[in-house]
């Protein structure tokens, strides 16, 4: 399993009163704003850095490479030495009409290095669990199929037939298979350890797809979320996946105190490539308001970022969980937003 974070495709359909949300944003951070014939792009996160500046330094030390590009997330961390960046590539559609592309491109800066904190590499290497054999085969040959039936609750959990137009998730049912045969307690409790402790990234990626099987109880989605800070990108992707998936099959609340010390980096920018997802999650599973201090207290750079961005996703994400977390809206304005963070 690689780990390496994939640039996200998302394709949207949008109506014109969305259009003229996103119009109202675009004066505030349009001095972040590129756009090229083929798409727009937006740099979120910039503190002290200007994009004139990262355009300097791509020059200077990427000289083939652009903000454009597919791999700019990994030019940001590895040559301009970026905290965290990632790329997301949105697809709108208004009515029939397909709107140009826009790329969002989230970072932390270099002098926030301090809020980003995956979780430690592991020592050990033990060799792959040979009764898991089966998830680790569709990852491997059928990567595609693999990630499709991972956001496909109808799929997992059913007994029916593939359709012909579902053809392509026929090379994956041995994840339904796998699924169906490990649904006892000390599944789970393998899961978790394995997932908390196993050096081997394979058997960690297979141990979240097992807690899949688990939504009902909080400490799945307390070890899912935690794993979105694992080292190896195959886990974290494969943790955002079965995330996403309980959040839409089976949405409710979940306590999330006990999670707090994983939350907090990841608000704070630690693997952006999942942050708009857990904004989305921790929404949706209705976490408490008494965590807004603990999780944003000095912080909430990355959400208030979002907030002003023109990207849709990111403006609905971050609204969500800043709405879940205050009790209350206090409307479209990132400044009412960035008065109660400073209350806190």
């Amino acid at each position: 399993m690689t780990s390496t974070s994939p640039l996200r495709t998302i394709s949207m359909t949008v109506c014109a009163a969305a259009i003229a949300l996103c119009a109202v944003t675009q004066s505030v951070g349009a001095q972040n704003v590129r756009e090229n014939a083929e798409m727009r792009l937006e740099v979120i996160g910039l503190k002290r850095w200007t994009l004139p500046m990262i355009e300097d330094s791509l020059r200077r030390y990427a000289p083939t490479e652009s903000l454009f590009s597919h791999a700019c997330a990994g030019v940001l961390r590895e040559k301009l030495k970026f905290a965290d960046a990632s790329v997301q590539y949105y697809q709108t559609t208004v009515g029939d009409q397909v709107m140009k592309p826009y790329l969002a491109v989230t970072v932390v800066e270099p002098q926030d290095s301090a809020l980003i904190r995956y979780r430690p590499a592991f020592k050990d290497s033990l060799p792959p669990r040979r009764a898991w054999r089966p998830v680790r085969a569709v990852f491997e040959k059928h990567n595609l199929a693999f990630q499709h039936a991972l956001q496909r609750p109808d799929f997992l959990w059913s007994d029916a037939a593939v359709s012909p137009a579902d053809s392509d998730l026929a090379r994956a049912l041995p994840l339904r298979q796998f699924l169906r045969a490990h649904r006892t307690a000390k599944d789970r409790r393998v899961a978790l350890l394995t997932l908390a402790t196993t050096g081997n990234s394979s058997d960690r990626a297979v141990a979240a797809v097992i807690l899949a099987n688990f939504g009902s109880s909080d400490s799945t989605w307390w070890a899912l979320a935690d794993a979105l800070r694992d080292p190896e990108g195959s886990v974290s992707n494969t943790a955002a996946l079965i995330l996403r998936v309980l959040s839409h099959r089976a949405p409710r609340r979940v306590d999330w105190a006990p999670a707090t010390p994983a939350l907090r980096p990841l608000i704070d920018g630690t693997n952006l490539f999942t942050h708009n997802e857990i904004m989305e999650i921790l929404a949706a599973t209705k976490i408490d308001s008494a965590l807004a201090r603990p999780l944003l207290k000095d912080g909430g750079y990355i959400v208030l970022a979002k907030l002003r961005s023109q990207g849709m996703s990111e403006r609905q994400a971050s609204r969500r969980l800043l709405v879940q977390l205050a009790g209350r809206d206090l409307g479209d304005s990132p400044g009412a937003w960035q008065e109660w963070l400073g209350g806190l």
